[in-house]
């Protein structure tokens, strides 16, 4: 099963498994100090090699505590969701380097994009740098996009990571954390460079 296929039914699936709820429920307190405690990286490769941009790429999942997989794959509970989707990295690296990435549309390493949403479909469709809150009423959900930021790793051992992040969002709120996170990282460096239509429409815009 391609990862990248089970993070968009992920997606679906929580925006349906939220609403399944009989009771009136307490609204989610959006942090502006969130810890993550579980997630996985998604590795590219040389993702944009059509664009003459030889960097890999990495995409990072990060979710706080409240958020839970059930047994049909579902994320169900409350919480938040942080996607950076396009993450650079030198062509040698194929997992986080430690160091301090800053938002940036230039492709170089220790680079990532800014988040942004354009239309597909006519659907609203979330790009680069973002984060759900997921509330238990789905309606009462949203997505923020990160304008602003750096965030800063260090590694310890083969799959802990240490991640400080100071974000600016679109709604100009500020995001700090510090946290400590296994990360898994899956390899989707066999598919096709710029298979993916999201990302696709962004690289051809620049």
């Amino acid at each position: 099963m391609k990862i990248k296929t089970y993070l968009t039914s992920l997606i679906l699936l929580f925006m349906l498994a939220a609403c399944n709820t009989e009771s009136p429920v307490k609204l989610y307190v959006y942090e502006n100090e969130p810890e993550f405690t579980w997630g996985y990286g998604l590795f590219y490769g040389k993702y944009y090699s059509n664009y003459n941009q030889n960097n890999n790429v990495l995409s990072l999942n990060l979710f706080t505590s409240g958020l839970t997989l059930n047994e049909n794959n579902e994320l169900t509970g409350t919480g938040q969701y942080l996607i950076l989707e396009d993450v650079f990295v030198s062509p040698q690296d194929s997992m986080l380097a430690a160091g301090t990435y800053t938002l940036a549309e230039s492709g170089e390493p220790f680079t990532f994009f800014s988040g942004s949403k354009f239309e597909d479909n006519n659907e609203e469709v979330p790009s680069g740098a973002y984060m759900y809150y997921v509330e238990a009423d789905e309606s009462k959900s949203k997505i923020v996009y990160i304008k602003e930021g750096t965030f800063t790793v260090s590694r310890q051992g083969a799959e802990n990571y240490s991640i400080d992040i100071q974000f600016r969002t679109n709604e100009k709120t500020e995001i700090k954390s510090h946290f400590n996170v296994p990360l898994d990282f899956y390899d989707l460096s066999a598919e096709p460079p710029a298979a993916n239509v999201k990302r696709f429409l962004k690289i051809k815009k620049r």
